[in-house]
């Protein structure tokens, strides 16, 4: 075992702290075989276990979340989509009275502003998937149902 060790450690460089040329650690009175004590040899057994099964771990959960990458990309691809969905043929509502929040809410429609005469304010929230909405944005819907909705003018 520790000859395998040493042959490991021979790949890696050392400096000495004196004259600063560098070295191979095996090279070192600290890594030969001779010197590489029982308690350090269990050691570095033990250190190696442990990496192992540290490596299991890590590869036994992230083959468990492929649904993970998948989530990422619906995700993305409905930030994406709630930018450009004003551009839809289907889209109800006049773009040009349209107004980005994203969020919490994605847009306010100014229902008649490009006529001159607004007939109704509409929040807008653009959903794909299985997506659905917050707990944020259900509380913001029932307040509209509410009519809880103030216009305030700031003034300074």
């Amino acid at each position: 075992m520790a000859k395998k060790i040493s042959e490991q450690l021979s790949s890696y460089q050392s400096e000495c702290p004196i004259c600063k040329e560098s070295f191979p650690i095996s090279d070192s009175e600290i890594f030969t075989d001779k010197n590489f004590g029982e308690k350090s040899l269990q050691y570095y057994e033990q250190q190696l276990r442990e990496l192992e099964a540290y490596k299991e771990q890590v590869n036994a959960a992230t083959s468990d979340y492929g649904w993970l990458t998948k989530n990422t990309e619906a995700i993305n691809l409905g930030f994406l989509l709630e930018k450009i969905v004003l551009t839809f043929p289907d889209f109800k509502y006049n773009h040009s009275e349209c107004r980005p929040l994203f969020d919490p809410i994605d847009y306010i429609a100014f229902e008649g502003l490009s006529d001159g005469e607004v007939t109704n304010i509409t929040f807008i929230d653009i959903k794909s998937g299985n997506a659905r909405l917050t707990d944020g944005q259900k509380q913001i819907k029932q307040t509209v149902i509410d009519k809880n909705v103030k216009f305030r003018l700031y003034e300074y």
